[in-house]
């Protein structure tokens, strides 16, 4: 196999032998099997689908969802809570029925909503009312401390 040849491997030839005499070269679609042509350059480089539309669904495939490397189950369903109309509802009702203040320090700003059962430990109390507490940022902070070092990186 030819030097520079990153990921290449010899099955994704067409044919049984790589003998390069110019032009182009026969291989195979990363995504969807189909046989194509390439320059050699283009393979040094790394391309390995027939079409823009499959190397965008190999990427949609490969870097989402559980075949991603850092993909953790829990919190794909906690990201998917969060980020649904019913947690903003949930949100807004721990905030109105606490009148918009801290229940610690009787702060009115920068309030968050904070769940006294974490969703890590209980899914299904993420949208109970009764699991939530309003706290300004500064009491959210003292009760979460890796809150205060995300917070801190965000500024700098």
């Amino acid at each position: 196999m030819p030097v520079g040849l990153r990921g290449f491997q010899p099955g994704n030839m067409l044919g049984k032998k790589f003998a390069y005499q110019g032009g182009k070269c026969d291989v195979i679609c990363a995504e969807c099997g189909a046989g194509f042509q390439l320059y050699l350059s283009d393979i040094k480089r790394g391309r390995r689908f027939c079409s823009d539309t499959c190397g965008m669904a190999w990427f949609s495939r490969m870097w989402r969802g559980p075949a991603h490397h850092h993909y953790n189950p829990n919190k794909d369903t906690k990201e998917k809570i969060k980020r649904s109309l019913e947690y903003g509802r949930w949100r807004a009702l721990v905030l109105e029925r606490d009148g918009y203040q801290c229940r610690k320090c009787g702060s009115g700003e920068d309030l968050h909503a904070h769940h006294c059962i974490p969703l890590s430990q209980d899914l299904t109390k993420a949208l109970d009312v009764g699991n939530g507490l309003t706290l300004c940022i500064a009491c959210h902070q003292t009760t979460h401390p890796e809150l205060r070092m995300i917070m801190q990186s965000r500024r700098n």
